[in-house]
């Protein structure tokens, strides 16, 4: 039996009784550059095309040695592999060599060869297993935009085989789980449709059509399929015949690389599909909350912006779904930072909503990332009278943040209100009946005050000694990947002192000797949130959240940080007094000079 490799997260590597866990490839870039060098085996690579990837944003300047210790990591999980599985370096290039019959999940899936799903979904359907989550990029969202074409194409098919076989609710249920996902699915429509229909709620598989023209007209412009179109005319006769979906929907299959075009932004007027797109479950309460969101609606009646700042996962957009779920108020919500395949003219919606009779209350969500194009129609938007409600991250500073909030403030008396960590108080009460009282008391401990770290630590409780969930791995490791070098190698070292310690102490054992040294990355790791001062005469730093300090000794594993010990012991030992002679007075030895 060849390899076989999954490479959605969790990646797992297998050759017969072999098997390479994720656990066992460490760091982003690592299963980035494994992934790509897989997926694009066969062909030479040139490095600079592979640092490329591996840095989205821009290589830095020393990317050549970086792309050689990331390669090394590579070959380590290969060589743990074993078999035919190599990486051949010539000529400042790089190429794969597996052997022929190796499956790799995420190909089989979009060429149509596994029509299991390749582990791609979950029982209920919903995508599954994703592939590089936390990581952007062309590469990256071409194969995501690719995966998720060929999970739509397996629940079309799955839904024509339900109504073939009389399962019509299955198809019902599949029809509206495709709707959720992509609202401007015209197959989804035409499933759902059919299936209502085979079930005798003609009237219901009408208004579906309805409202689905309703949204394509209002915010594309376009109408429905002319297939969707005679369905429906076929469902306004008398004892309407529902034709067979096998006509109206290809086979599932590969249809080639799906075109990425920059979006950085997208504007969304549904309330239900930003919730579905974002994982937000609104039946989930909104704890200690009450005050900011009296705040920003007193903010918002009075005419104000108002700009909500907090932490990474301190709730600020589950804070923007609570005023979508307002009645009372007509919401568009705006997604700053978001790459990917897109079919809408953003801009075009927008204008529309300021100048039209669109909804008068903008909810602009992580503006830390906005682009220069939705940065001029927000101020657009609010000199025009349309209400704003904006999020930032504060730890995530970037000068495209301090830009924007600039203008803002010029434009118009702006309201700040900040999202401060979550009480112990509070925090423990969503956790009643989750876990035992030890399990509860760690989980609040770890989480610093942070509502999605909580949530993650109580779903995903583990070893306690363990890797902390993946969720909070990967948002974790891609903050810290933005850090300074310095500053990295002060993170690993702390990481090793403790959850709190004393920069003096650490510091050194850092590299970082001289006092002048010592500030520079600690306060590029208070601004990203990772640490916070609790001492500043004393320089006695802690981190912010626990659990980030399990991620970083996860990261640089036990022998890194048995090194770091010997350094952190080493640099701290009390000096060593050494006598040349000695004589005894009153019993005791006195060092005589």
């Amino acid at each position: 039996m060849g390899f076989e490799l999954d490479l959605c997260s969790p990646i797992r590597l297998r050759n017969g009784q072999r098997v390479v866990g994720d656990e066992e490839v460490r760091g982003r870039r690592t299963r980035l550059a494994l992934a790509y060098l897989v997926l694009e085996r066969g062909r030479a690579v040139p490095t600079h095309e592979l640092a490329a990837v591996l840095w989205s944003e821009g290589p830095p300047p020393s990317w050549p040695s970086s792309v050689r210790e990331v390669i090394s990591r590579v070959r380590r999980v290969l060589d743990r592999l074993g078999g035919e599985a190599s990486i051949v370096t010539k000529d400042r290039c790089l190429c794969v060599t597996l052997p022929a019959d190796t499956s790799v999940d995420v190909e089989q899936l979009v060429d149509g060869r596994d029509h299991a799903g390749a582990g791609m979904t979950t029982s209920d359907g919903t995508p599954g297993r994703r592939f590089l989550p936390g990581e952007v990029g062309p590469w990256v969202e071409g194969w995501r935009a690719r995966i998720e074409e060929a999970h739509r194409n397996l629940v079309t098919a799955d839904g024509r085989a339900a109504l073939e076989r009389g399962d019509a609710a299955a198809a019902v249920g599949m029809g509206r789980l495709m709707l959720q996902q992509d609202p401007d699915d015209d197959a989804a429509a035409d499933l759902l449709m059919r299936g209502l229909a085979a079930l005798g709620h003609r009237a219901e598989a009408l208004r579906t059509y309805e409202r689905h023209r309703r949204r394509l007209a209002d915010e594309l412009g376009i109408d429905p399929s002319p297939v969707l179109q005679a369905l429906h005319l076929e469902l306004l006769g008398a004892g309407a015949h529902v034709p067979s979906t096998s006509r109206t929907q290809p086979p599932p299959g590969r249809s080639g690389p799906a075109p990425v075009v920059a979006a950085p932004t997208d504007l969304v007027l549904d309330a239900e599909a930003v919730a579905t797109a974002l994982g937000i479950d609104s039946c989930l309460p909104l704890l200690g909350r009450a005050g900011v969101l009296r705040r920003v609606s007193e903010a918002l009646e009075e005419g104000h912006p108002v700009v909500v700042t907090g932490e990474s996962r301190s709730g600020k957009t589950r804070l923007l779904a609570e005023l979508m779920a307002d009645e009372r108020m007509s919401t568009s919500y705006v997604r700053c930072g978001l790459h990917g395949t897109t079919r809408v003219d953003v801009a075009g919606r927008a204008r529309t909503t300021v100048h039209g009779a669109g909804p008068r209350t903008w909810l602009v969500d992580d503006v830390q990332w906005i682009d220069d194009r939705t940065h001029q129609l927000v101020l657009d938007a609010v000199r025009s009278g349309v209400r704003v409600v904006a999020t930032a991250c504060r730890d995530e500073p970037t000068r495209v943040l301090t830009d924007f909030l600039g203008e803002l403030h010029r434009s118009a008396t702006v309201r700040t209100v900040e999202l401060e960590p979550i009480s112990a108080d509070v925090m423990a009460s969503i956790v009643p009946a989750c876990g035992d009282a030890d399990h509860r008391a760690q989980a609040l401990h770890l989480s610093g005050g942070n509502v999605g770290y909580l949530i993650d630590l109580l779903r995903e409780p583990g070893d306690p000694h363990g890797p902390p969930p993946e969720s909070i791995r990967t948002i974790a490791s891609s903050r810290i990947d933005r850090l300074p070098e310095d500053a990295k190698r002060l993170l690993d070292v702390a990481a090793v002192a403790g959850d709190s310690f004393l920069l003096s102490q650490v510091a050194p054992a850092a590299g970082q000797c001289a006092p002048d040294d010592w500030y520079p990355p600690a306060d590029a790791l208070v601004d990203h949130g990772l640490l916070r001062v609790v001492d500043p005469a004393e320089g006695l730093l802690a981190f912010r959240h626990p659990v980030v300090r399990r991620v970083v000794l996860h990261e640089i594993g036990p022998l890194m940080a048995h090194r770091h010990r010997a350094r952190l012991d080493a640099t701290n030992a009390p000096p060593t007094i050494h006598l040349d002679r000695q004589r005894v007075s009153n019993g005791r030895p006195t060092a005589v000079s």
